[in-house]
């Protein structure tokens, strides 16, 4: 959460009372909830369906990253006569390596 890494930064709160906060969840208004099951149009269990079912990351969908990668050879030379944008070539023409962070993994307890 940026709020509670600002105030961490800032001096305004402890590492430790910081990540206490953080483990606690957010704070969700059933109102908020009842709003954009509305606003979407689906009925309680239809939403309720959606938010069960398993999360989703971009490579579960078709994309051209493999034929980016295949052609970086092309698109280094693109990118150096300023063709296409370097930043094109440094995001989607290399392989990424698929890694899974917990949330507890991702911090240093004190």
């Amino acid at each position: 959460n940026n709020m509670l890494s600002a105030l961490v930064r800032s001096g305004q709160l402890t590492q430790h009372d910081a990540l206490k906060l953080y483990d606690d969840g957010p704070n969700i208004e059933s109102d908020l909830i009842t709003y954009i099951i509305n606003r979407l149009g689906y009925t309680e269990d239809e939403f309720q369906n959606i938010m069960t079912l398993e999360n989703k990351t971009w490579a579960d969908f078709r994309s051209y990253k493999k034929l980016f990668e295949f052609l970086r050879p092309f698109f280094y030379i693109l990118a150096k006569a300023n063709l296409v944008p370097m930043s094109f070539y440094l995001k989607y023409c290399f392989p990424l390596r698929m890694v899974c962070i917990t949330p507890a993994q991702s911090r240093v307890d004190a």
